[in-house]
């Protein structure tokens, strides 16, 4: 069966058509993972501080998208374009895990029970496992081609998931029992994090709004003032709000408990992405880079919660980050999805 969705998973934002496979409903593997030294991360100062090293992908155009903190210690990445789990360990060394089912692994979150848990966005629709000794099971979600991309652990212990085809939340145990949630028609959600009030938030790509969620699925909506910011990665900020990036305007907002929003701007990066906290206090954020949405050079930025930005160079040029979050080691951890590299942050 052939169909075709709007792929948001990487940051040009560009339409591409995806083949969706009819694959049976749970499939579990051991795969043989491939195993490379450390020996390509090359330091490079930053504007104000931190120093950025890069490590190729084992294969090559791999499109390293999202990246999670593992229970191990290391940090693991999806490879949208090949169908690939990665694991990095804090010096470098990558391994890969290919997938069985075909489908665009897309974002990646530790899970309640300790395993890495990600979506696979372009075909019939699945949510898959992986242990930290790389055995991956899937599970296929009830609503076919229902296009699964954020995923975050919830409060609850199931993992949440947003369904961008169909404008749904869904919810599974990690033993793959599942339910969904049907928000409002046209939202197309794309991100998802738990919030500090015990609920879950997203961000609503196409709908300009971010929502939040009950785990019993009350779900309410909050407008974002700027039209057509196209907002997309979500995640807690270090004050206790929720933080989201605007990559259709170059922006970053902020939004409380209680729904109300406060934008700010971040004029030298291009197509903000995915952000996350660090124990500095600050925001950090992949700036993707030009594309059909924005304008301006991919980097990574830091803002602090009263809007101060800081940016910082990326040693490859264009190297259109889409993915970062904190490591074990106290580093950022990010993706670069055209040269197929990862990207470590280290604070001096």
């Amino acid at each position: 069966m052939q169909s075709s969705f709007l792929r948001i998973a990487v940051a040009a934002a560009v339409v591409a058509t995806s083949s969706f496979l009819s694959d049976c409903t749970h499939a579990v593997v051991s795969p043989t993972p491939v195993m490379r030294p450390a020996s390509e991360g090359v330091p490079l100062l930053g504007e104000a501080h931190g120093v950025i090293a890069e490590y190729r992908t084992l294969t090559p155009s791999s499109g390293p998208s999202k990246v999670a903190l593992g229970s191990d210690g290391n940090i693991w990445f999806s490879e949208i374009n090949v169908d690939n789990i990665g694991r990095i360990t804090p010096s470098g060394t990558i391994t890969e895990f290919p997938i069985t089912k075909a489908g665009c692994p897309t974002r990646v979150a530790l899970g309640s029970d300790q395993n890495i848990w990600f979506a696979l966005g372009c075909s019939n629709g699945y949510i898959g496992r992986i242990t930290t000794s790389g055995l991956i099971t899937t599970y296929a979600i009830p609503t076919v081609h229902g296009g699964p991309n954020g995923i975050t652990s919830g409060p609850d212990g199931r993992l949440w998931f947003t369904e961008q085809n169909v404008d749904k939340i869904g919810a599974t145990t990690t033993t793959g029992s599942f339910t969904e949630y049907q928000i409002t028609s046209g939202a197309y959600p794309l991100d998802i994090t738990s919030g500090p009030d015990g609920n879950l938030w997203f961000t609503e790509f196409m709908g300009n709004k971010i929502g939040r969620m009950t785990t019993t699925g009350a779900f309410q909506e909050f407008s974002i003032p700027t039209k057509g910011s196209f907002p997309s990665g979500i995640t807690t900020g270090p004050d206790g709000n929720l933080w989201f990036a605007e990559q259709g305007v170059n922006q970053v907002g902020k939004i409380t408990l209680t729904g109300s929003i406060t934008e700010f701007p971040l004029p030298l990066c291009g197509g903000p992405y995915q952000l996350t906290s660090a124990p500095d206090g600050k925001l950090y954020i992949v700036c993707s880079g030009p594309s059909m949405l924005a304008t301006g050079p991919s980097q990574i930025a830091s803002l602090t919660t009263s809007g101060r930005p800081t940016y910082f160079e990326i040693p490859t040029a264009g190297a259109s980050p889409i993915g970062i979050a904190m490591g074990g080691d106290g580093n950022l951890w990010f993706t670069e999805y055209n040269p197929s590299k990862i990207g470590v942050f280290s604070f001096r």
